[in-house]
């Protein structure tokens, strides 16, 4: 469930077991999310692949999931619909709301765009999605009959393939690639999801409690941070310092500054015995700083 503190001879030699599907400070990680998934209290939708082309070999996105409760969901690249995605032929049949792998990244822009034959449309789309998810030197034997149609019948080279995986696929030195989903659930949108480039970072911070109350002793409360970008999508490549002070009849248990791992980390505030208004502020370069405040009672 959790990453937890270990012994010398386990670990990934810190000491530190990361197997958890949350951190030590119950932030959760994206295999967190095929559990949350499975309820239908509150609308889930969250992306397996932060869809950075150079973040993977041969810009190959790979096997890309949408992990979700709801009934459906539209996926739109640059404002133009691609594809709607339901639970419907999964590979996951036992799970009440499986993955839902992303197969189409093209849509009708082909068959619009290119001056193709609907043969030679429907084949090179075919041939692009599928190398986008197993790489141009994996391809199905499917694959490779369409692709000897597509030379010998439409006379198309090696280039042709390149240079339509690098407009349809990796837009490589095409404008910036913007990707929406929409989450619909009995026909209604409830939730949304944008994965664009990078912007600018955001510090986000949650507490599980800000009504502080000493009785017998101190009480605790446990502060969640994550650095996001603009659009709130987890920054796992962050690994940097947080500022944290405290403010009024409140202290921070153990060290400062914080340390975010992946983009996450977390951190506890006990009260001193003073009833009272207190506040904890965070801060890191590059972001706005975020403030958190709390209402002390001593009984």
């Amino acid at each position: 469930m959790f990453d937890y503190n270990t012994h010398k001879e386990f670990g990934s030699g810190d000491r530190i077991c990361y197997h958890g599907v949350c951190d030590m400070f119950r932030n959760p990680k994206t295999a967190a999310w095929l559990y949350a998934v499975q309820q239908s209290d509150e609308p889930v939708l969250v992306l397996s692949s932060s869809m950075d082309i150079g973040d993977h070999p041969a810009t190959n996105r790979g096997r890309v999931y949408l992990l979700t409760n709801a009934d459906s969901v539209r996926f739109y690249k640059n404002d133009s619909f691609i594809h709607e995605y339901t639970h419907e032929g999964t590979d996951f049949p036992h799970l009440s709301c499986p993955p839902i792998e992303i197969t189409d990244y093209i849509g009708s822009q082909i068959a619009e765009n290119e001056d193709f034959a609907p043969e030679q449309a429907a084949f090179v789309k075919d041939i692009l999605n599928e190398s986008s998810r197993f790489g141009m030197n994996h391809l199905s034997p499917q694959s490779l009959q369409k692709m000897m149609v597509l030379m010998q019948q439409y006379g198309m080279t090696p280039d042709d393939a390149y240079r339509l995986y690098g407009r349809y696929i990796g837009n490589w030195g095409d404008k910036s690639t913007v990707f929406r989903f929409e989450a619909y659930q009995d026909g209604k949108l409830v939730k949304e999801l944008k994965v664009a480039p990078f912007e600018k970072r955001v510090l986000t911070a949650k507490v599980d409690h800000t009504d502080l109350a000493e009785e017998s002793t101190y009480d605790v409360a446990a502060v969640r941070v994550c650095m996001t970008d603009q659009n709130g999508n987890p920054m796992p490549y962050f690994f940097g310092a947080l500022g944290v002070e405290a403010s009024g009849d409140i202290e921070i248990i153990g060290e400062a500054p914080v340390l975010l791992r992946a983009g996450m980390g977390g951190f506890y505030v006990r009260t001193k015995g003073k009833p009272g208004k207190a506040s904890v502020t965070l801060c890191a370069d590059g972001c706005e700083s975020v403030t958190l405040d709390f209402e002390i009672a001593v009984k």
